[in-house]
């Protein structure tokens, strides 16, 4: 069995006021690396990164489709936002600890990733 594998990939997930991407928000991303070697896959759960981003709490109503709203508060992510407790990212420095984590996960490989994930 070869020990390089055959396909990195990194599962992407994000969180969003709603699903127009030009005038909705993201409010939490997580990502997620694997590997596929053969017919083996592996999924390295201990490497998995999740943020939330800053977002004003005032403005989250108001710019959230009400849909993504009740999905947000049912699965506790609007009270992670209000939490002052949990850290928020700034987009671009969470962009920025993103690059230096997919570097690090998977080296010389990290411009050969196959990003997946699904949408709503």
């Amino acid at each position: 069995m070869t020990t390089t594998p055959l396909i990195n990939c990194l599962f992407l997930d994000l969180e969003t006021t709603g699903l127009e991407p030009t005038q909705n928000h993201i409010l939490e991303l997580s990502i997620l690396p694997a590997q596929f070697y053969g017919q083996k896959f592996s999924c390295y759960q201990d490497k998995m990164f999740t943020a939330i981003v800053n977002f004003p709490v005032d403005k989250l109503q108001h710019n959230c489709n009400q849909k993504a709203f009740e999905m947000h508060q049912q699965n506790g992510l609007i009270a992670d936002i209000i939490n002052p407790n949990i850290e928020k990212w700034e987009l671009k420095e969470l962009e920025t600890e993103l690059i230096k984590r997919v570097n690090f996960l998977f080296g010389d490989h990290s411009m050969n990733i196959q990003l997946a994930g699904n949408s709503v």
